[in-house]
């Protein structure tokens, strides 16, 4: 969902709106677990058994600080990833891929 989950659920574009409802789970999930989207995201990638190494970047030495920091937690439980499962299900490549989302000016 690279960036899509990252967007305010109220400025989706109408070709996204379908979403909305699984980002607002995915923010209530981050509260309820008190973890930030990135690190949700950091940490659910590192959590994946087909995943080796993850490549970041950061635009700030700040940045870079916040992502050391959340890779040093380790991946999430495997419980906390099923709960992420199910909340994402089976969403089509339309709309997890940015390079198939509609062009805009």
């Amino acid at each position: 969902m690279q960036g899509l989950i990252f967007m305010e659920p109220e400025s989706l574009p109408c070709d996204l709106i379908g979403v909305r409802p699984i980002i607002e789970k995915l923010r209530a999930l981050c509260d309820g677990e008190n973890l930030g989207l990135a690190e949700l995201a950091i940490r659910y990638s590192l959590a994946l058994e087909s995943v080796n190494s993850l490549v970041m970047g950061a635009e700030s030495t700040r940045q870079l600080k916040q992502n050391l920091d959340v890779f040093s937690k380790g991946p999430l439980d495997k419980s906390l990833c099923k709960e992420i499962e199910g909340i994402v299900g089976s969403l089509p490549e339309s709309v997890l891929l940015p390079f198939n989302w509609k062009k805009r000016i």
